[in-house]
């Protein structure tokens, strides 16, 4: 054997040996070390950027759509994307508004917290087949940059007397940096394209409204002019510019955060990439771990169900899930309904399948999640229409441990469990199941959705007048049982993106969580039977009326709670319905 030839045959063996040296040594590593220490670098990392954008450059907002879920990078607040997509930008990802009212990215700050002197900067690529585009403005001043009858505008004045720093724009097309500086006291805006100054307005009365600031259209009120092409990049400072920063900002290739934090970014990206390795390489080491073995899922007695999807079926679930994925929301051109057959039970039904999600939501992890609807008169785990979760997405054993204090308290829930999911007879995983008949609303999301309450970060599966009345003892005991019954079970799904020690870690870590869950511990100050009153929400008395706003036919009111104690039901409005719950 040559040398040469010797030399070739060793390198596969010596990279195979360096591979799993480095495994061996990651899985003796401790979790503080793999998981705990890289997250807390990442948010310093993070913390060191929006000191750099805040204190060094003056920055009050910083927003591009390479990184989901989208926030500020100063301020680390999320931004609300809705009805957007995912396009292709000059660096990376830009946002997509496709010209209808829906859709609109509202940003964490307001026009009035806008200093008296300030520069906007904006990344944009408007299409051509419209000259009224709304691209950051409010009509309560009127402020702000919007496309006015092919003229590229910042209004300023009053809504009586308007006036504009305006010319005619020709950028259509292609990416443009439009940047605009004002002075509230001399009333100067000026007006830059690429750097080279277009238009300047002088002794303008400037307003910032109390208006929270929009990309892709004006105030929600007000929706006359919806923008019709991409936003890549919006960035707020707190004062003006100077002509050398405006010229080093006239190319629009160069993306405005590695322009500002090029040190701090770089560090940024590293330990993303290390941790994103090591991840990877325990992922590697789970495929020789024979606890995540394939046969190892017959151990488990779960419920089975079979999607049975077509070719076309396959790739359209594939690139819907990549674009939802990239916008961070299901968007609309892929969120119709398949009708597809599927198997539960050993009987075979018809339904609909529909990826999960919302205009402003998708559910995050590698998985995809679903809706789906058995047309009559197909059920499935009791319900005609179910949302099929990855553990990863679902938030692992919390909506488990949701419904079972809520079973506890005698309150309305979801009904839900895990099954073991197929897809054209190959295992797709454990997936979480839950009841969406009532209008995909659970219980406790009921005043989010129909009083525009803000959305309950816990609870949001259990009905709870009050905080509920348990202990965390109680908790950790209910926790225990679930992570008993189903810990292993997602710990040895081979199909998760996540590696199982990642998981084990993040179950350990949820179980730490239990003591910061709402509640109220001192229960014995009422008695049982006025808990179980304080429990009872519209959801228990809906009978067959789809949702507590739409009341079609007869309430389902109890005449005893669960411990015997009668109730006694009257109507505020007796000319709509009587106090047994009977439509007049």
């Amino acid at each position: 054997m040559t040398k040469k030839r010797r030399y070739i045959l060793a390198c596969p063996l010596l990279i195979l040996a360096i591979g799993a040296l480095t495994s061996l040594l990651l899985v003796h590593r401790s979790d503080q070390l793999l998981f705990e220490r890289p997250e807390q670098k990442i948010k310093k990392a993070r913390e060191k950027i929006a000191r750099a954008l805040s204190e060094k450059h003056g920055l009050k907002l910083l927003f591009n759509a390479n990184e989901l879920p989208a926030t500020d990078w100063v301020t680390g607040l999320p931004i609300i994307l809705a009805g957007t997509s995912a396009g292709e930008g000059m660096n990376g990802t830009a946002l997509q508004f496709d010209g209808r009212r829906r859709a609109f990215t509202e940003l964490p700050a307001k026009w009035s917290d806008v200093a008296d002197e300030f520069t906007l900067a904006l990344l944009v690529n408007l299409e051509s087949n419209t000259e009224d585009q709304e691209i950051l403005f409010s009509y309560l001043g009127p402020v702000g940059l919007k496309l006015d009858r092919g003229n590229m505008s910042f209004f300023a004045g009053t809504r009586n007397d308007p006036v504009a720093a305006a010319y005619p724009y020709t950028g259509f097309d292609k990416f443009v940096r439009i940047i605009v500086t004002g002075n509230l006291r001399t009333g100067t805006i000026q007006l830059y394209e690429n750097g080279i100054l277009k238009a300047e307005l002088q002794n303008a009365t400037i307003n910032f409204p109390e208006a929270q600031m929009v990309l892709g259209q004006s105030d929600h009120r007000h929706m006359d002019n919806p923008m019709k092409g991409m936003i890549e990049e919006t960035a707020v400072w707190q004062r003006i510019l100077s002509p050398e920063e405006i010229e080093k900002l006239s190319d629009p290739g160069q993306p405005l955060l590695k322009m500002l934090a090029s040190k701090y970014v770089s560090g940024y990206r590293r330990i993303v990439l290390r941790r994103a390795l090591v991840d990877r390489v325990l992922k590697f080491v789970d495929c020789f771990n024979p606890t995540r073995s394939p046969w190892r899922f017959q151990r488990y007695k779960l419920e089975e169900l079979h999607l049975n999807l077509s070719a076309a079926d396959k790739r359209f679930f594939g690139s819907a899930h990549h674009l939802c994925a990239k916008s961070g929301r299901r968007v609309d051109s892929v969120a119709r309904s398949r009708r597809i057959f599927f198997v539960y039970q050993n009987n075979t039904y018809e339904g609909y399948l529909r990826l999960d999600g919302s205009d402003s939501r998708y559910p995050s992890g590698g998985r995809r999640s679903y809706i789906l609807e058995a047309t009559s008169p197909g059920k499935v785990f009791g319900s005609t229409r179910i949302r099929l979760m990855p553990p990863e997405s679902a938030g692992w054993l919390t909506p488990l441990l949701e419904t079972r204090v809520a079973k506890e308290l005698g309150s309305a829930t979801v009904s839900n469990g895990v099954c073991r999911l197929m897809i054209n007879g190959k295992l797709a995983g454990f997936y979480y199941y839950e009841n969406h008949e009532k209008l995909g609303v659970p219980p406790g999301e009921d005043s989010a959705i129909f009083h525009a309450n803000p959305p309950k970060e816990y609870w949001k599966r259990a009905a709870f007048e009050e905080l509920p009345q348990i202990s965390v003892d109680k908790l950790n005991s209910i926790y225990d049982e679930l992570l008993q019954n189903y810990g292993r079970l997602f710990i040895h799904d081979h199909i998760s993106p996540l590696n199982a020690r990642k998981i084990n870690y993040l179950l350990e870590r949820q179980r730490k969580e239990i003591a910061e869950l709402p509640r109220d511990e001192v229960a014995s100050q009422k008695s049982k039977s006025e808990i179980l009153l304080s429990n009872i929400s519209a959801f228990d008395l809906l009978g067959n009326n789809p949702s507590p706003k739409f009341i079609i036919t007869r309430l389902q009111l109890p005449d005893k709670l669960s411990d015997g104690t009668p109730i006694t039901s009257t109507s505020s409005k007796t000319n709509l319905m009587t106090s047994t719950g009977d439509l007049k």
